[in-house]
């Protein structure tokens, strides 16, 4: 029977995108150092996921997963935000984002991945429902279990879609 958030994990990592286990249906990483443990090494993610075969998947964003940032738009109706709506209101007035891998998060939200020549700090936004995750920063990946129950999914497959340049739009 075959792990899917171990295959996940490696064909990220075979992406050159660097993972670590996250607990499972949870968004806490389940190493020592967190996301500074992210790795792209196959005998390490094994390991990780032959002793914990249920981690959620974590990928590091920055300099370790090749420069990568992720815009994070967060949904949820109890504290007031859509960042969904923050983003089309932003697009209407700017021009859409460049299309590029994409996940639904597991409370409807969103993550589009993009990749930076640049170091990007991580930021957040509450009041726009907008994240950004960059140096020293993580997103949890699907197939991963939210801690409502809910998956992790993927709109565009990095396995079908290619993770774009940030453009000055990102």
């Amino acid at each position: 029977m075959t792990n899917e958030f171990l295959q996940a994990a490696l064909d990220y990592a075979a992406q050159g995108l660097a993972v670590f286990p996250v607990r499972a249906k949870d968004k806490r990483p389940a190493t020592v150092h967190g996301c500074k443990d992210a790795t792209t090494d196959a005998e390490q993610i094994r390991a990780w996921w032959t002793d914990a075969p249920n981690s959620n998947v974590g990928i590091a964003t920055g300099a370790i997963s090749g420069g990568l940032v992720v815009l994070d738009f967060d949904v949820d109706e109890d504290k007031c935000e859509n960042g969904l709506d923050t983003l089309h209101e932003w697009e209407s007035e700017h021009g859409e984002l460049p299309e590029t891998v994409s996940s639904e998060t597991g409370r409807g939200g969103m993550h589009l991945l993009y990749r930076a020549r640049e170091v990007i700090k991580n930021s957040a936004s509450a009041a726009a429902g907008v994240d950004v995750r960059g140096e020293g920063g993580y997103i949890v990946a699907p197939p991963s279990m939210h801690p409502s129950g809910a998956p992790y999914a993927w709109i565009n497959d990095p396995s079908e879609t290619a993770i774009a340049d940030a453009d000055a739009r990102v």
